[in-house]
């Protein structure tokens, strides 16, 4: 059931030049979520209004007292903007959840495919870091789609992981490479980068969770559709 909490910003981490990770607590050790959902946030906005957005949960349900919520600053993003530019450690929100249909949980497959654009990778991260915890004995593949190397969130994070969990592949698109040697793909997500990251022998087996812009997810499941994924082991959430 959802619960209501009066948190505090606990912690405030810098992920790119747009994005930052918000700890949230104290959270009781009785609240508990599922992988992939997410929290609601509302926030007093001075000169404007209360303001309530919803936001994935980045920390696995493994890692308790508190929730960890990653944002990026949106131009037309009213709460985004106050908290990646305003917002202090110690500053007072209320938060309710958990939410979501969007979740996998350990018993309900053996190989995962995470396909995200931009801050559509917190919820599956949220996943990864449950599978690295538990220590889950699954084949993991994220194909992950970012406009520069310098906006990849969880970069740093993303390239050890391969130490602590390896059964996990992370594959890189850039939309803008810019001065940077790249040497992986390149351009939106599409069916030939899909092609190389599932073997075919597995497409039908794997379980698939697609999170990102509406176009990009919209997309994404078409192509996979077309490679052979049966449409019921295709999990997907847009972020507007």
């Amino acid at each position: 059931m959802p619960q209501s909490f009066d948190v505090t910003i606990q912690q405030i981490i810098r992920e790119t030049p747009e994005v930052k990770t918000f700890r949230l607590g104290p959270v009781p050790e009785s609240f508990d979520f599922d992988p992939g959902q997410f929290v609601t946030i509302a926030c007093d906005i001075p000169g404007d209004r209360r303001i309530r957005r919803a936001y994935s949960i980045a920390n696995p349900p493994t890692r308790k007292g508190h929730v960890d919520v990653t944002i990026r600053k949106m131009d037309e993003g009213r709460l985004s903007r106050y908290l990646c530019d305003h917002a202090w450690e110690g500053m007072p929100l209320q938060m309710m959840g958990p939410y979501g249909k969007f979740i996998f949980k350990q018993g309900m497959g053996n190989r995962l495919v995470l396909v995200g654009a931009g801050s559509g990778v917190v919820p599956l991260m949220c996943m990864v870091r449950y599978a690295r915890d538990l220590n889950l004995d699954i084949e993991l593949t994220l194909l992950y789609s970012s406009k520069t190397w310098d906006h990849v969130i969880y970069r740093d994070e993303l390239e050890g992981l391969h130490e602590e969990l390896k059964t996990l592949r992370v594959m890189h698109t850039l939309t803008r490479v810019n001065g940077h040697e790249w040497h992986g793909f390149r351009g939106r997500i599409s069916k030939q980068m899909l092609q190389e990251c599932i073997p075919t022998e597995a497409v039908a087996d794997a379980l698939y969770y697609v999170c990102g812009p509406p176009q990009m997810v919209d997309s994404t499941v078409a192509y996979l559709k077309e490679i052979g994924a049966p449409a019921e082991r295709i999990h997907v959430e847009k972020y507007d």
